[in-house]
């Protein structure tokens, strides 16, 4: 499916609130964020940020890199001009106009054979989205059961009731969402897939961007929120896709922390010493904590005015006192940048890093998947080897 495909002729172009999880009033939208912190969501957490600054530097290296060809003024004219004359449209419609033409059906792409790593000079194709497999899902619901659970206080009355009334923030349902089509993978990546449930939207195999708009009813700041819960599911998959790799070649017991959650190379975990003469490592302090950089994902909060784009990643802290159970997890969203789409410059610079996260997304994150599910297959059978054999 293109990158531009829109929804169903037949669905509907209005929402009731309740459907769309619309928090129009600013009690509200701070409502949200804060159940959404409760539970280990956070937003624009600037202590984060600092320590995730690696991850997010490598990030915005793949986001902001150079293409081929770019958008021609008229276009970004023209898309000024429609987010303007939409503005005061429902959101469906404001997002129907604006996306349609923000995004091509082909795009100047790097060929998947030729990569960063083969030293020949880059060479740039005309090519479809769709030739990459690239899937496109509108307004679809996120599988509850895949989906890192939301708890409301049982003494906060307000948070329970706004809970209700926004069936959204229990099961996401973004207004778009982009992952990779089943036929992306042979048919044992697929047995894979299906095993270690890797599909969230419906007939979508890891998503990796979602798109949160919001016309003149509804502030940015509710489209972030909405980024932020549905980030937190994009992300919490990849991780337990990952895990089922990681567990194919060990022989821990169910529930023990694998090498992954103990960081990444960059970020080693301290030995405990009482000489340690950083109170941050301490055995009496809480070990550090480090960004899991294999399962990060994107989202995009837009406006007629302004959009946001967002890395969703997992900070991860291991459990000092039980170094053999699960770590603690938060859901952290920080900003790669910000477009102020009153400005037609601004328009081109969305656009081309759209492209290039969708191109990573089809191209270099599908590479990543098949190497796990390679793994998964030779280490698996390697396991059930030294399994007969003992």
């Amino acid at each position: 499916m293109p990158a531009t495909a829109t929804p169903d002729k037949k669905r509907k172009t209005t929402r009731s609130t309740k459907e769309s999880g619309s928090t129009t009033d600013g009690g509200s939208v701070r409502g949200v964020r804060n159940l959404l912190a409760r539970n280990h969501i956070l937003i624009k957490d600037l202590t984060a940020e600092e320590r995730g600054q690696p991850l997010i530097q490598k990030v915005r290296e793949i986001v902001k890199g150079a293409r081929q060809s770019a958008m021609k003024p008229e276009t970004a004219q023209e898309l000024r001009y429609l987010a303007n004359k939409h503005a005061t449209d429902n959101e469906l419609t404001f997002l129907v106009h604006v996306w349609t033409h923000l995004l091509n059906e082909t795009r100047q792409a790097r060929p998947e054979l030729l990569t960063e790593n083969t030293g020949e000079a880059i060479q740039w194709i005309e090519t479809a989205w769709t030739h990459d497999n690239l899937k496109c899902n509108w307004s679809a619901d996120f599988a509850p059961k895949s989906i890192p659970p939301i708890t409301v206080p049982d003494n906060d009355p307000d948070l329970k009731e706004l809970a209700n009334d926004i069936p959204t923030i229990s099961n996401p349902r973004p207004d778009l969402a982009y992952g990779l089509e089943k036929d992306a993978f042979t048919e044992m990546e697929q047995m894979l897939n299906t095993e270690h449930g890797a599909r969230l939207s419906p007939n979508m195999e890891h998503p990796f961007l979602v798109v949160e708009a919001k016309s003149c009813s509804g502030p940015i700041e509710e489209a972030e929120n909405q980024c932020a819960r549905a980030g937190s599911a994009m992300v919490s998959l990849t991780r337990r896709f990952n895990d089922s790799a990681e567990k194919a070649g060990s022989d821990t017991h169910e529930g023990q922390t694998n090498d992954r959650d103990k960081g990444p190379s960059n970020h080693p975990r301290p030995p405990a010493s009482s000489n340690n003469p950083n109170p941050s490592t301490t055995t009496n302090s809480r070990p550090p904590s480090f960004p899991d950089d294999t399962s990060f994902s994107f989202s995009l909060a837009l406006v007629p005015t302004k959009a946001h784009l967002f890395i969703n990643w997992a900070e991860v802290t291991p459990n000092a006192k039980e170094p053999t159970q699960p770590p603690h997890t938060v859901w952290q969203m920080n900003t790669i940048d910000s477009y102020d789409l009153e400005k037609p410059d601004a328009w081109p610079e969305l656009r081309r890093d759209l492209d290039n996260v969708l191109d990573w997304g089809t191209l270099t994150r599908k590479r990543q998947l098949q190497a796990t599910c390679a793994r998964m297959v030779t280490e698996g059978g390697n396991t059930a080897k030294r399994q007969k054999r003992a």
